[in-house]
């Protein structure tokens, strides 16, 4: 025939990953189980694929009603809500959840981001498969938009606060506007952590286009069904082509052709290629035979299949009862699917990888040997509950594990019924246990058990062998499980941890009266609920002692011989190379002066509460072994130790974690600062420390220090301040000091102007409006600050005072000449250094308002440093117009007598 013309043929064009995932997975239950495997909703919207399954025994039913009891089920590519999850598992179907990897992305991004009582607008069309599963997540809080008008037609104030997503088919430009109308409407909207549209859906849109501007006509591969097919077909006739949907090669029509040159031709992301195949043909036959390839993208995007298409097991679990449901070679293999997702996921996230690692079986057995949460299992400590947190129904959250909105890093009471205690310090499982099951002896409540999961050292510190004395004493039947990996961060010491390892560990458990099972494989499931079951049928408190490997099944965490990835940052999971090289840390500053000033003064020791590495004292011991002392997970122990140390000549330096030294303030106050002893307490994590969420951030140790007879407090800003506190500390020899610095890099240095009796003026201003007073590692956000004022033409001196307690008087001096001063610490404002500075210029007879911008008297949610200081007003912008607003307005100002109690807001 002659020729008419040509074919622009747009690649890409077809299937997408999650396309191509849901069919292999159908045709491999087909294979494994042979017909019938059914098939809830069609698993992609596309006609041809549908028939050509059904042809091999694929039977495709509206709802799981009816699908027989027992029988396989499919779930579309288009995913699902839990209550057709729930359905499914009430009709004990065998499932097989072909969802697309990007639809449960969103359906994970839904349930975040209504968490904190927003209202989700998803946008995407109503009828939808993949909406209505979207919008199950969440229903109360879920409304669908679709277009503009929508929107306005919403009756909502616009200071309600909502976030949005997006139906993955559609693309950026589709919802562009809404989004946009979205933001407008709303004072206060959260975006998608990251992108939900689907990458498929905007190639293919972005080539439709392409062939518009070259083609007069534009022909679309695809189901009538298929709303990318479709959009498709609106695309190209916005862009100003003719455009037509061809089902298949029966569609086609020769009229359409005419006074055509040449013709597009491309496909929806549902439609498989042997459609295209046969409409190039025919298209060939009526005389467009020469084909050109259009290539406006390259996809290499590829959706792993499950182990064995359904065999993979970890989607089935939903709650610890589907544990029971399984044999042991299943067991086997969930359990390899757990270590495979917690290393995937904890090494995209960061946290606690090593720990988790080693509790897997133990885990399984836990859940499958008792009924949680009836039962009630506790963790010791919390970073151990990963697994915990996969087997009761959150193994789809773990990608959100350590981030704002996401999953907690330790076991917490507003994520789930099976999360009892939120303990991230450790030794405390035991005494909750002893008060759990001694109330319910109280109560009259029988059958229920209670079980402490001990491990990662938790079993050296006193609290806990004060709980064994009581549970021992009273024979109530606590279930003690012992996961003895003989490490904490680093290897377990001390003579417990002797004594667990020789050849009669029992004695010690059985001399106290408990009854002792084991030592036990705990990476051996079955003897795990072996000794499990034999423990829960005692009537009395019982040990079972597992021994574990911290890092069990990942070759990088067995062989580091630091902490086995105890705790690790985002890295790559084939190197464990971090994938973000840090900078300089504020730990590792202070350790390098340290090991400078050991070599200097063979006075000094470190003391450390089983955190040797953490806080940086690992190079020290390198150099000088013999003064380091590791006392175990013993805070209260270190400090009064240290004291002891300094009574007899040395000069002990205690490093430890702010969050921590909170356990042993009785000791600081009064075998320490009582005797006038020269401690010096290194404080690692101060202020907000962010992804380890409330129990981790250090946001208490200056207001409880303040109160702290004797005791000085250095808060630097930089590593040269760092430095010179650690010295100055060294050469203070009436009492005892304490320097404080957050998590994280240090940073470049904020210099001087000039120095003045121990003040640093970082920004002197000839104007005297302002004194602003920066705490320590708050330097830079109040040079931010005091640009920001100065634009405004405000004048704003800048001072450090260095040590924070005792207060320089010298800022009583300065504060008279000012309008304002303002005090900006990362520390609770209840009894911090504003408080202290609102004291002393109270004293001082200073009338100089001040207000003091810090952390308020609340717990912290999990996230970002940057993102929990900024939801406490501690910004530069948020700080400046609160000052610009008190001078503007001298009479909104307390009397400085009220200062401590005003409840001021920075």
């Amino acid at each position: 025939m002659t020729s008419k013309g040509k074919v622009v043929l747009a690649e890409p064009r077809g299937f997408c990953a999650g396309v191509h995932r849901a069919i292999a997975m159908t045709e491999r239950a087909l294979e494994m189980h042979g017909p019938p495997v059914y098939v809830r909703k069609q698993i992609v919207h596309n006609h041809y694929v549908v028939a050509s399954l059904e042809r091999r025994g694929a039977r495709f039913v509206e709802e799981i009603s009816e699908v027989p009891e027992g029988s396989v089920c499919v779930f579309s590519a288009h995913g699902v809500s839990p209550a057709v999850r729930e359905a499914a598992d009430q009709a004990n179907l065998d499932v097989i959840d072909a969802t697309c990897p990007l639809v449960s992305k969103v359906h994970q991004q839904a349930k975040r981001a209504t968490r904190d009582g927003r209202l989700l607008l998803l946008i995407g069309h109503n009828n939808h498969e993949e909406t209505e599963g979207t919008r199950g997540e969440v229903p109360e809080r879920t409304i669908v938009v679709e277009t503009v008008e929508d929107v306005d037609r919403l009756g909502l104030s616009p200071h309600t606060p909502v976030a949005y997503l997006t139906q993955t088919t559609l693309s950026v430009d589709d919802t562009a506007e809404v989004v946009a109308r979205i933001r407008e409407r709303f004072h206060d909207v959260a975006e998608p952590a990251s992108d939900t549209i689907c990458y498929a859906s905007q190639n293919r849109q972005n080539g439709i286009k392409s062939l518009a501007r070259q083609c007069e006509l534009v022909l679309v591969v695809g189901s009538e069904n298929s709303s990318n097919s479709q959009r498709m077909v609106d695309v190209a006739r916005q862009a100003g082509a003719r455009s037509y949907l061809v089902p298949d090669v029966g569609h086609l029509r020769e009229e359409w052709l005419r006074d055509v040159r040449t013709v597009g031709v491309s496909s929806g992301a549902s439609a498989p290629d042997v459609l295209v195949e046969q409409v190039l043909e025919r298209l060939a036959e009526y005389g467009y035979g020469d084909v050109d390839v259009d290539i406006t993208a390259v996809e290499d995007v590829v959706f792993s299949m499950p182990q064995r298409n359904h065999e993979r097991l970890l989607p089935s679990v939903r709650q610890p009862s589907d544990l029971r449901r399984m044999s042991t070679p299943e067991l086997t293999r969930l359990a390899g699917e757990i270590r495979t997702l917690l290393i995937e996921e904890v090494s995209r996230t960061g946290g606690h990888l090593g720990p988790s690692l080693g509790v897997v079986e133990l885990t399984l057995g836990l859940h499958r040997v008792f009924d949680s949460p009836a039962d009630r299992i506790l963790w010791d400590t919390g970073h151990q509950a990963y697994v915990h947190k996969v087997l009761t129904g959150r193994w789809q959250d773990l990608g959100g594990l350590r981030t704002r909105d996401g999953l907690s890093g330790y076991p917490s009471q507003e994520e789930s019924p099976h999360d009892f205690i939120e303990n991230s310090h450790a030794s405390t499982a035991l005494s909750y246990a002893y008060g759990m099951s001694k109330a319910d002896s109280l109560r009259g409540v029988t059958g229920r058990r209670v079980i402490a999961v001990v491990g990662d050292g938790s079993l050296t510190g006193g609290m806990a062998w004060e709980a064994l004395n009581s549970i021992a004493g009273e024979g109530r039947p606590v279930v003690i499980v012992l996961n003895d990996n003989g490490r904490s961060y680093s290897p377990t010491v001390g003579g417990l941890a002797r004594h667990l390892a020789g050849n009669e560990p029992d004695k010690f458990f059985t001399t106290l009266g408990l009854r002792y099972i084991g030592p036990v494989d705990g990476h051996d499931i079955d003897a795990v609920q072996n000794a499990l079951r034999e423990a829960a049928s005692i009537d009395g408190p019982v040990v079972v002692h597992f021994l574990t490997r911290k890092g069990y099944g990942y070759e990088l965490a067995e062989n580091d011989q630091v902490d086995r990835f105890h705790a690790i940052k985002p890295m790559d999971p084939q190197t464990g190379v971090p994938v973000k090289a840090s900078g300089r840390s504020w730990t590792s500053v202070f350790a390098d002066e340290l090991v400078r000033l050991g070599g200097l003064r063979e006075d000094v020791v470190a003391i450390t509460a089983a955190m040797q590495d953490p806080t940086g004292l690992s190079r020290f011991a390198e150099r000088y072994p013999a003064r380091v002392v590791d006392v175990g997970i013993a805070e209260q122990h270190a400090v009064t130790a240290a004291a002891g140390m300094a009574m007899a000549g040395m000069r002990p330096v205690v490093a430890i974690y702010s969050t921590f030294l909170n356990r042993a303030i009785d000791q600081v106050l009064l075998d320490v600062a009582l005797h006038s002893c020269p401690v010096i307490f290194v404080l690692d994590r101060a202020g907000v420390t962010g992804d380890d969420g409330p129990s981790h951030n250090g946001m208490w140790d200056m207001s409880l220090l303040n109160v702290v007879p004797k005791m000085r407090i250095a808060a630097p800003r930089d590593a040269a301040t760092l430095r010179s506190a650690l010295r100055g500390a060294l050469d203070t020899v009436d009492g005892p000091s304490t320097i404080r610095f957050p998590k994280g890099e240090v940073g470049d240095e904020v210099p001087a102007a000039f120095g003045c009796a121990g003040i640093d003026v970082l920004r002197p201003d000839p104007v005297d409006d302002v004194l602003l007073v920066s705490v320590g590692a708050m330097a830079k956000l109040c040079m931010e600050v005091a640009e920001l004022l100065h634009s405004d033409g405000v004048g704003v001196t800048v001072v450090d005072p260095r040590w924070t307690k005792p207060v320089n008087p010298l800022l009583s001096a300065m504060a008279h000449r000012f309008k304002v001063v303002a005090t900006v610490e990362d520390n609770v404002r209840v009894g911090g250094f504003g408080s202290l500075l609102g004291q002393q210029l109270q004293d001082a007879n200073v009338t100089t308002p001040v207000v003091n911008f810090g952390i308020p008297q609340q717990f912290l949610a999990q996230g970002k440093r940057a993102e929990v200081l900024a939801e406490c007003g501690l910004t530069a912008e948020v700080i400046a117009a609160e000052i610009v607003g008190r001078l503007l307005d001298p009479a909104s100002w307390p009397a400085v007598e009220d200062v401590e109690t005003s409840g001021l807001v920075g």
